[in-house]
């Protein structure tokens, strides 16, 4: 009897001792706000906005903590199904730091490029949706992606609302314009700076036909929607940017198709953008092919 009463004494000892240690912990890790995390961009026809040495040129999308404290993200799910909601989940042990922004490839995964933060699935430029849910398949946010055009994205403004912008910002904070219409990303542009400025008909000596755009403006880049009709009367569409002049430059490099070790130089620091023709099969569908 007395055997069974010193147990007893012991065990409530030993939980006296332990609780104090039980209410520390959890003080000192409190549970973090899953509404702090927020979508901040998207880009879902990427061409120039995002450029990886090994990924290429992914859709992407870009989480924001806009909390206070840090958010572990291990176990989340993202997708763009709702009957699959962790169709990308995030690896374990992410952690988005207060103010840190955490970019997403959306994009398949292959030999040739891995990473932790690939989603395995892509968005698509004429709409989509998107679903945030926790390890516990708990929904923290859902939106819906709108048309965009190519390097456009579809941006958070301070105010917590979205918009469009022409300048995307995957990694850091939307310091461009954001406008509310897509077509207000192109109509806001003074286009008077833009022109025509060469243009080969025929094949050159890569085989292929294209078009210079010229910008003769000193301060802002040029979004261009472009439009062509092939031989065969199809309709082409291509969005591109156009960048401005560089001032205190000694020349802007531009790398012809078929001489990507051996840029020509343009005088005046100015930019120009070529889009060449698929003239080997008979059409005229332009597209672009150098990089400044």
């Amino acid at each position: 009897m007395k055997s069974t009463n010193t147990k007893k004494i012991i065990i409530i000892v030993l939980v006296a001792a332990l609780l104090p240690l039980l209410f520390a912990c959890t003080q000192e890790a409190p549970a973090a706000n899953s509404s702090a995390l927020v979508v901040n961009e998207i880009v879902s026809s990427n061409k120039r906005s995002l450029v990886d040495e090994n990924l290429g040129t992914p859709d992407w999308i870009e989480l924001y903590n806009s909390g206070t404290a840090p958010l572990d993200l291990s176990g989340y799910g993202i997708s763009d199904n709702m009957r699959d909601l962790h169709k990308y989940v995030v690896p374990e042990g992410t952690v988005l730091n207060a103010g840190d922004y955490l970019v997403l490839y959306a994009m398949s995964a292959s030999e040739d490029t891995q990473s932790p933060y690939i989603t395995n699935f892509g968005l698509s430029k004429s709409g989509d949706y998107l679903f945030i849910t926790d390890a516990y398949f708990g929904l923290v946010t859902q939106m819906e992606i709108p048309v965009l055009y190519t390097d456009v994205s579809y941006a958070r403004a301070a105010d917590g609302t979205f918009g469009y912008s022409g300048v995307p910002t995957p990694g850091a904070e939307n310091t461009g314009e954001i406008y509310m219409t897509l077509s207000g990303v192109f109509a806001a542009q003074n286009l008077s700076a833009l022109s025509i400025s060469e243009v080969m008909p025929t094949d050159d000596a890569t085989g292929y036909r294209w078009v210079e755009l010229y910008n003769n403006g000193s301060r802002q880049g040029l979004r261009v929607h472009l439009s062509f009709r092939t031989r065969q009367r199809r309709r082409k569409r291509h969005t591109c940017a156009v960048p401005a002049q560089q001032r205190g430059h000694d020349g802007a490099a531009l790398r012809p198709a078929g001489q990507p070790d051996r840029p020509r130089k343009l005088a005046g620091g100015r930019s120009r953008r070529r889009f060449r023709g698929q003239g080997r099969d008979g059409r005229r569908c332009l597209h672009r092919v150098s990089d400044i």
